[in-house]
C-alpha cells in the first residue's frame, strides 16, 4: 500500500513538474542599453527585443523608471513594418491551458498621433500550429484618436476575426503622461462562455477596461503562441486617395505639389495617368469630380493635389516604451475583481526572479 502511495505521489509531482517547467517571466527596463542604439543589438548584455525593431533605439529623453526608456520611431506616411516597436519571441511556446500577462508603460508625447486605418496594433500575440505554421494574432487595437465616438481599444483574435470592443472614453489615451497598460491571455480552442478556458483581459493604470470570454484564443487545442509583437506595424496603406485629380501630364518631375493638409511633396515620376510621390503611386483622372474643391482655378491649372492625405501617421511619430515585463507565471497580486495581474504603478512585482532578455 505505501508502495503504490509513493508511486501516486511520484505521478502527481511529475505532473506539476511538466506543468510548470516551462514557466518564464522576462523584465525589459531598457536602462542599459547605449543611447541612440537600435534596440534589438543582439549579444551585448542588455535587454533587447528580437527582431522588428530597427526604428527603435535607448533613450533618455523620457523614462518611466532607472533614466532611460526606448524610442519609438516611425516616418510620416510610412508602414513602419520591421521599424515601429519590436517582437519579444518566448522562451518556450504556449499551449492550450497556459496563461500569459504582458505590462507596458507608454508615453505619447503631446504633438503626437495614434490615428490608422482603422486602428492602430498595439499588444499583439503570435499563435500558430503546432507544426509552425501562422494562425494569426490575440490582438489588442487602439481606436484612431480622430473616432472619438468609438469605445478606446478593440480586441480581436485573428483566427477567428470577431472583433470586442471595450474601454470607456475616460480610458482613451493620455498624451504628455507616462500611462500603465496590461494584457492577460488564457489559451483555448473554446471561450470560457462555452465551457471552455479562454479569455483575455485588459487594465490601464491597474483598472480593468476589458474582460472577454466570449472569444478562442487559439484555433485548435494543439496551437501554440510564440511571441509578443508590440506595435510592430502601422495599419494599413499609409496613402489614402480621397479623390481623383488633373491628368497626370499636368504634373512634372521635381515639381512640388501640396496636399489638402499643407504637406508639401515633390513628384518623382510621371507615367501616364500615374505620378509617384514619396514612393507612393497615385492614380489621377483626367477630370474633376463633381464637388470638388480645387485650389488655383480652373480644369488643367491646379497645382494643389487636394484629395491625396497622408494617413498612417500623417506626421512623424515619436513615442517611447518602458518597463516591459512578460511572464507565464502566475502573478502573486489580485485586482478588486479577483484577476491575477501584475499590478499597476508600484508594483506588486512579479511572483519569480525576472530573466533579463538579452540575445
Amino acid at each position: 500500500m505505501r508502495v503504490k502511495r509513493k508511486q501516486l505521489l511520484l505521478i502527481v509531482m511529475s505532473s506539476i513538474i511538466s506543468v510548470s517547467a516551462h514557466a518564464f517571466t522576462m523584465s525589459l527596463n531598457f536602462n542599459n542599453g547605449p543611447l541612440a542604439l537600435r534596440a534589438d543589438n543582439f549579444g551585448n548584455g542588455y535587454a533587447t527585443f528580437s527582431s522588428d525593431a530597427s526604428g527603435t533605439i535607448y533613450s533618455n529623453t523620457q523614462s518611466y523608471e532607472g533614466g532611460q526608456s526606448v524610442e519609438l520611431n516611425n516616418s510620416r506616411g510610412k508602414e513602419g513594418f520591421g521599424k515601429w516597436g519590436g517582437v519579444v519571441k518566448f522562451p518556450s511556446p504556449l499551449k492550450r491551458g497556459d496563461e500569459v500577462w504582458i505590462r507596458v508603460r507608454t508615453y505619447w508625447p503631446v504633438g503626437s498621433t495614434y490615428d490608422a486605418n482603422p486602428k492602430l496594433k498595439f499588444m499583439r500575440v503570435k499563435t500558430q500550429t503546432a507544426t509552425g505554421v501562422h494562425i494569426g494574432y490575440n490582438d489588442w487595437y487602439i481606436t484612431p484618436e480622430s473616432s472619438s465616438s468609438y469605445q478606446p481599444f478593440w480586441y480581436i483574435y485573428e483566427g477567428v476575426q470577431i472583433p470586442k470592443y471595450f474601454g470607456e472614453q475616460s480610458d482613451r489615451i493620455v498624451k504628455g503622461v507616462w500611462e500603465t497598460y496590461e494584457y492577460n491571455i488564457k489559451f483555448d480552442s473554446q471561450p470560457e462562455d462555452k465551457g471552455g478556458m479562454a479569455h483575455t483581459r485588459m487594465w490601464k493604470d491597474g483598472k480593468l477596461i476589458g474582460s472577454i470570454t466570449s472569444s478562442q484564443t487559439l484555433v485548435s487545442q494543439d496551437d501554440v503562441a510564440t511571441s509578443f509583437y508590440l506595435f510592430t506595424y502601422w495599419n494599413h496603406d499609409p496613402w489614402k486617395q480621397v479623390l481623383q485629380f488633373l491628368d497626370a501630364a499636368n504634373y512634372q518631375v521635381g515639381e512640388v505639389v501640396t496636399g489638402s493638409n499643407g504637406i508639401s511633396t515633390t513628384v518623382a515620376s510621371v507615367n501616364g495617368n500615374e505620378i509617384t510621390v514619396d514612393g507612393h503611386t497615385i492614380k489621377v483622372s483626367p477630370n474633376y469630380l463633381a464637388g470638388q474643391v480645387i485650389a488655383g482655378g480652373g480644369s488643367g491649372t491646379s497645382k494643389t493635389i487636394s484629395g491625396v492625405l497622408y494617413t498612417n501617421p500623417s506626421v512623424d511619430v515619436k513615442m517611447y516604451v518602458d518597463d516591459l515585463v512578460i511572464t507565464s507565471d502566475k502573478p502573486s497580486s489580485k485586482d478588486s475583481n479577483g484577476y491575477y495581474h501584475i499590478g499597476s504603478v508600484a508594483g506588486p512585482m512579479i511572483p519569480s526572479p525576472p530573466i533579463i532578455l538579452m540575445q
